[in-house]
């Protein structure tokens, strides 16, 4: 029996840097990947001038996107399972303090791996030049779709894990710190009574009984509030919205933009039946020169935007 339980280590173990490995695999293609999407959108200007160049270089998005989309559906897959295998049998207090520490540890992947998704599909957008209300609509689906399924699989992992964290078993018993009680040392043999009726008071059956519950509530907060915590994708879908929300105002419902000391504001006229109307500031980017102002619309709102106008703005 010792020999197998011995041979049944050896295979966890090898199990265990075989899942390192994989996930260093992971790790490093996806930064790899995530330097050449900026590395394609910080060399836009150069590289658009290029036609041939351009599109070698929209393939490489797509290819980065689609390995991305592969990681994001295995880290979704992953929560999954996670949240399977909270289910069955008695879990000691030693295993779910491990798997909230994982649990911890697929949120960060998955964040990584949407953030990977995200910026390849805005890079996309960058090189096809296609702010089209249908694009814009399309990426805004996306967005929404990969939160929904994050959503879903890690709900379901944080209400196991958190009933897990609920039915831990706790110290039963621990001796409680020592407390400065005021006394002044006097001499070795006063002293030593002192220390003794000190230690004894902290090893009472009540007193070891009741620091091992208080140590078990502790621990369980702290449990309750890491697993209860809003996943980190949310921020970053968020953030995504709002970038999609600007490119769609920008292209496809401003009428002007003013360019001044203050930066370059899109605006849109406010609907209402003033003849004096505001003008509604939308989208902002800080910047210093003279104030310009250019009509998007060379024949009104319900014109196709003037893209020459929309193009100028790069020289600003």
């Amino acid at each position: 029996m010792t020999e197998i339980n011995d041979q049944l280590g050896e295979i966890q173990e090898g199990i265990a840097a075989i899942q390192r490995d994989m996930r260093a695999d992971r790790e490093v293609k996806l930064g790899a990947q995530f330097e050449k999407l900026q590395e394609y959108a910080s060399h836009y200007d150069e590289i658009a001038a290029d036609p041939a160049r351009r599109q070698a270089v929209l393939n490489g998005i797509e290819n980065i996107g689609l390995g991305a989309l592969e990681g994001w559906k295995f880290q979704v897959k992953s929560m999954e399972l996670f949240g399977g295998s909270l289910h069955g049998e008695f879990m000691d207090d030693r295993t779910v303090v491990a798997k909230d520490d994982e649990f911890r540890l697929r949120d960060r992947e998955a964040t990584a791996a949407y953030v990977l998704c995200a910026a390849a599909e805005q890079v996309a957008v960058q090189y096809s030049q296609d702010f089209s209300p249908e694009r814009l609509k399309m990426e805004r689906e996306r967005a929404n779709k990969r939160l929904e399924e994050c959503n879903k699989a890690r709900s379901a992992a944080q209400v196991s894990l958190d009933d897990r964290v609920e039915r831990m078993v706790g110290n039963i018993a621990a001796i409680p710190e020592e407390v400065d009680d005021g006394y002044e040392r006097q001499n070795p043999i006063f002293d030593a009574v002192h220390d003794a009726a000190a230690l004894a008071n902290r090893l009472t059956p009540l007193a070891v009984i009741g620091e091992g519950r208080r140590k078990t509530k502790l621990r369980k907060k702290d449990l309750h509030e890491a697993v209860s915590k809003e996943s980190p994708v949310k921020d970053i879908a968020d953030a995504e919205t709002r970038v999609i929300d600007r490119l769609d105002f920008a292209y496809n419902k401003a009428d002007s933009i003013l360019v001044d000391e203050q930066g370059i504001r899109f605006l849109k006229k406010r609907n209402t039946e003033s003849a004096d109307e505001d003008e509604e500031k939308k989208s902002y980017i800080p910047r210093a020169g003279p104030s310009l102002k250019i009509n998007l619309f060379a024949d009104g709102p319900s014109a196709a935007p003037d893209m020459a106008a929309m193009a100028s703005l790069r020289n600003l």
